[in-house]
């Protein structure tokens, strides 16, 4: 059974970038039981107007109140293998006809969704939802 947490966007009216969702994401988090820091693996494909590492960089800045271990799937020289190794799959908003096709391209459509169908846990938002 899927084990995700859909948010519509990431930004609620006048608040800062995911600063709205920042409580359900922790609350979410904890719902995991890890007994360890989780390792959450993002997914910026989505994004056409910055770079993966300014994409990164800005959701990164937004989870720092969160105790996690923070990596983009882009930094990864094997993209499944860092799906295999996350413990959640955090996939950010844009342009979803940009990350569908990044994601077709890297073979990972099936592969992520294999994985969140067998309990790993998953994040997204706008596009990524």
């Amino acid at each position: 059974m899927p084990n995700a947490l859909l948010l519509s966007a990431s930004r609620e009216g006048e608040t800062g970038y995911l600063e709205h969702a920042i409580p359900l994401i922790k609350e979410f988090l904890e719902s995991l039981n890890l007994a360890t820091t989780p390792n959450v693996l993002f997914v910026p494909y989505a994004g056409v107007s910055v770079t993966f590492d300014q994409y990164h960089d800005m959701v990164q800045i937004a989870l720092t109140d969160l105790n996690i271990n923070f990596s983009s799937i882009h930094q990864h020289d094997d993209e499944k293998q860092a799906i295999d190794k996350a413990d959640v799959v955090f996939v950010g908003g844009g342009n979803t006809f940009a990350l569908l096709d990044r994601l077709y391209k890297a073979d990972l459509v099936e592969y992520i969704s294999t994985n969140v169908q067998s309990g790993k846990a998953y994040i997204g938002w706008s596009a990524g939802f």
